[in-house]
């Protein structure tokens, strides 16, 4: 315990809500969501606290979940304000080098990204109702742009195994194993 106390270290301390932490593929940032600014907004910090900043070139709103891609030159999120998915990509420097904004799943569903394949090229997420409640799972190919549904129901969380076919996600409060290649 005395080891794991000496190798914490608080990377933020100021009365901003700062939310779900995600460290950089290759480790030398730390991407999270913050209201610092005034609405939740995409930020980046290093592993010692310092050089904290803004992603810039992001939809002014509320924007949260967001996941590293496996290589670490994109990032996706969730703007909820408008329920819309954006991948961010970026450049060497780490600043936004173009937007894409995802379509829409259908007319009454939205599209959580949270878990890319390790290629790149697929993300799989929560299908959500425009209420925010959950409506499944769907697997989207950044390639296509198309969207695959999985699994219809209250599932939410799913996660690649590292075959990039198997995911793990929760139903209610259990956790099921799926195929995505079925």
């Amino acid at each position: 315990v005395e080891a794991l106390e000496a190798a914490r270290r608080r990377l933020t301390d100021d009365v901003a809500k700062d939310r779900q932490p995600r460290w950089a593929p290759d480790g030398p940032r730390i991407l999270f969501y913050s209201d610092r600014s005034g609405v939740y907004q995409l930020w980046t910090v290093r592993p010692d606290g310092s050089d904290l900043r803004r992603i810039e070139a992001q939809p002014e709103t509320d924007n949260l979940l967001a996941e590293w891609s496996p290589d670490g030159r994109r990032i996706t999120f969730t703007s909820f304000r408008n329920g819309e998915a954006v991948v961010l990509s970026l450049d060497d420097a780490g600043a936004v080098a173009d937007t894409d904004t995802l379509p829409r799943p259908g007319p009454e569903r939205m599209f959580h990204p949270k878990s890319w394949t390790a290629d790149g090229l697929r993300i799989v997420g929560e299908l959500r109702r425009l209420d925010y409640n959950p409506a499944g799972i769907a697997l989207y190919d950044l390639g296509s742009r198309t969207y695959r549904t999985l699994s219809e129901g209250d599932l939410t969380s799913p996660e690649f195994l590292s075959d990039d076919r198997r995911l793990l996600y929760v139903d209610v409060d259990a956790i099921h194993l799926l195929d995505s290649a079925q």
